[in-house]
């Protein structure tokens, strides 16, 4: 059950620190995945921020402390990103407000957890077709299918868009549904540890 935002100093503390973090893993874990997957990024970087959005949530059960979170993390983003207001900074809001927004509709829940990872990972698949007016032609989906050709050793050409397209969404929904999962679980294992200590 969420609380309504009156938030005493050490949650807002808490908000103020989970927010930083937030932006630093939109800066740094984000840079890291570049390097280390160009072809899984859009997947890969949802997954880590949902796993982290869910886990903080459960730790900070306010209504409203994943939105002014993201509003952190947007403006930590904003000033890294050489004071711009572009792509980056409006998808972390709206990242915020869509998870923000399921958790008020349905409480602290495995639904909510799994919703959060799903969506999350979908507004990521679907984003350069929003921003940009792209999807076949989106930079991720062409190192998605580059990948793809690479791990099934066969031919770029010869891989159907409509694969490539499938695939691609099947993998942005697994990652969401596995980090509503493993975050759920997570936050189960440490209520146990905090009980058991």
């Amino acid at each position: 059950m969420l609380k309504s935002f009156n938030p005493t100093t050490p949650q807002i503390e808490r908000i103020l620190i989970a927010g930083i973090l937030w932006g630093l893993i939109e800066i740094f874990i984000s840079k890291f995945l570049k390097i280390f997957q160009p072809a899984l990024f859009s997947v890969l970087l949802p997954f880590v921020v949902s796993f982290y959005i869910i886990i903080v949530k459960r730790l900070i059960p306010l209504a409203g402390s994943v939105f002014y979170m993201g509003i952190l993390a947007a403006v930590l983003k904003f000033f890294y990103t050489g004071m711009e207001v572009h792509g980056p900074f409006w998808a972390i809001i709206i990242e915020a407000l869509c998870a923000e927004f399921i958790f008020v509709v349905l409480g602290l829940k495995i639904v909510a957890d799994i919703l959060v990872g799903v969506v999350l990972e979908l507004f990521s698949a679907f984003y350069p077709l929003m921003s940009k007016g792209m999807l076949c032609n989106s930079i991720h989906l062409i190192k998605f299918k580059r990948w793809l050709a690479t791990v099934t050793s066969v031919s770029v050409d010869s891989i159907p868009r409509e694969t490539v397209i499938s695939l691609y969404l099947s993998f942005h929904l697994f990652f969401g549904f596995l980090a509503g999962i493993l975050a759920f679980m997570l936050f189960k294992i440490l209520k146990k540890i905090k009980k058991s200590g």
